[in-house]
């Protein structure tokens, strides 16, 4: 459980990281509707990574009280308002779509990096 906690505590830090990291610069060197984009895109996939970590987290403690099609049906719905509000950001013209990519690209990165960094920690133990 201590290695789980961990990558999650630091794929959290690494999100809100980029998200500042990413934004600031947005906001001076590009429109604004980019940069807005950047920012939502980056806020809405952090904050819906820290739901489904909640869900998964209440779902996997309490077995009984939750059971697995209870917590598919929450992530689907939860999923089908994150289309609904991106549809909503992009339709309206409130963001740019390329800007939003770019935000939303924050997890993802986030994971990829943890990833590495915990195989290269398991290479140099294994030496």
């Amino acid at each position: 459980m201590e290695l789980q906690q961990r990558v999650f505590k630091t794929v959290v830090a690494i999100n809100w990281f980029l998200l500042v990291a990413f934004s600031v610069p947005a906001h001076f060197m590009t429109p604004t509707l980019f940069a807005r984009g950047v920012f939502l895109g980056a806020l809405i996939v952090t904050v819906n990574f820290h739901f489904l970590h909640l869900s998964l987290k209440k779902g996997f403690q309490k077995p009984r009280e939750l059971s697995f099609q209870r917590i598919l049906f929450r992530h689907y719905l939860q999923l089908v308002g994150l289309v609904i509000l991106i549809f909503l950001l992009v339709s309206r013209g409130i963001v740019d779509p390329v800007g939003l990519l770019i935000g939303v690209s924050v997890v993802v990165i986030s994971l990829m990096t943890v990833a590495v960094v915990e195989c290269a920690r398991l290479l140099r133990i294994g030496k």
